[in-house]
């Protein structure tokens, strides 16, 4: 580990050395030729957005788990969930999506709780699974859990009495990554300091991490929208615009919601895998602007930065190991998408400047240098 650290120290500073001594390389791919490139591997699809939502209340929150060859963690999830200390009536959606493994087994531990809905299906994807949970879901709000994650004893009771106060569109918590071998706190996304927003977040959501899991939406608010079928990185959509829509946000600064970060995480696998699947990330960014605008919100300063994010290190990451030529070639047109905002959006950012400046060997310079430090 520290000579993984030290190696990284030392990139690091290689990287930052080519970015400050670097000069400007406009790409000369054309917007044409990069569109066939793509066009060539990959297939656009339609993102269905209408869903079908259960408008029995039975309970205050549903927390919905996809559970896929979750064998080695899935008790630890399962318990601190059946564990919460609360009076509140909360329900537990399990559903079991395929597993090969002794998941199901697992489940069936604790089918006999009022409280726990055991589910099974074909292996079909997270997102038909998150899917399907909000179709059967009787929760006033409704939550989301990954398998092998865990939340802690107040999870529910904390949010739920904030959500009572505001009558919330959204809820949200803290949450800690840690490496699941060591046990080591890797990332602390909670900013400690409790909110809420009466009006709308504003600017103001740029402070918070978007992540579907460790927090909770009113059901009625979040309505029909589903998670994208067949595509990876299937929660950019549903992480961000409820944030823009709600107007009524609470947020709670402690880290209640523990990701674990371990070899076999299917989302640490996409990111780099080579597959032209990746290139879903730019098209998920399109979705996500199309869908700004049919619910009538604005093109402004705080959608700008978001795509600016989702262009820059996550597109450029996500995409490494592509082909060169599609690599650049989708670079390319994410740094077209970027002219339909005004420059006098533009930030103190280097993936902001290299996409606008459309410079390709600064992007992956960029995209570098952030690798080194994550």
């Amino acid at each position: 580990m520290r000579i993984k650290a030290a190696v990284k120290r030392i990139l690091s500073i290689i990287y930052e050395a080519q970015i400050k001594f670097h000069r400007q390389a406009v790409s000369k791919m054309t917007l044409e030729s990069a569109k066939r490139i793509v066009e060539e591997v990959y297939r656009t699809k339609k993102y269905e957005c209408n869903g079908q939502i259960s408008d029995i209340v039975d309970y205050e929150i549903s927390l919905i788990i996809p559970v896929y060859n979750g064998e080695k963690y899935l008790e630890k999830c399962i318990e601190s969930l059946v564990n919460q200390k609360t009076e509140r009536k909360y329900e537990l959606i399990f559903i079991n999506d395929g597993s090969t493994d002794s998941s199901m087994d697992i489940l069936k531990k604790y089918e006999s709780l009022p409280n726990v809905v055991i589910l099974s299906q074909d292996n079909s994807g997270i997102s038909r699974t998150r899917n399907k949970g909000i179709e059967v879901s009787k929760g006033k709000y409704i939550g989301f859990v990954d398998n092998d994650d865990y939340v802690s004893e107040d999870y529910v009771e904390k949010m739920m009495t904030l959500a009572d106060k505001l009558n919330a569109d959204v809820i949200k918590c803290g949450c800690v990554e840690f490496d699941s071998d060591t046990g080591k706190l890797l990332h602390d996304f909670g900013t400690h300091e409790d909110a809420t927003y009466e009006n709308g977040l504003g600017k103001e959501l740029l402070k918070y991490d978007g992540f579907i899991w460790g927090g909770c939406y009113r059901k009625d608010f979040w309505g029909k929208t589903i998670f994208p079928k067949d595509y990876w990185y299937e929660d950019m959509i549903t992480r961000f615009l409820p944030y823009r829509r709600a107007q009524r946000f609470g947020y709670l600064g402690e880290s209640m919601y523990y990701k674990r970060e371990h070899a076999t995480n299917s989302a640490k696998k996409l990111w780099v895998s080579g597959n032209v699947k990746s290139l879903d990330q730019y098209f998920l960014t399109k979705e996500l602007v199309r869908m700004n605008d049919e619910l009538g919100l604005e093109r402004d300063e705080v959608l700008f930065r978001l795509i600016v994010s989702e262009f820059g290190f996550m597109l450029g990451h996500r995409t490494k190991n592509l082909k060169k030529n599609i690599r650049e070639a989708v670079f390319v047109m994410a740094s077209e998408e970027i002219k339909a905002f005004p420059e006098s959006f533009d930030f103190d950012d280097i993936f902001c400047k290299s996409l606008r400046k459309k410079d390709y060997k600064l992007w992956k310079l960029a995209t570098s240098l952030r690798e080194t430090r994550y």
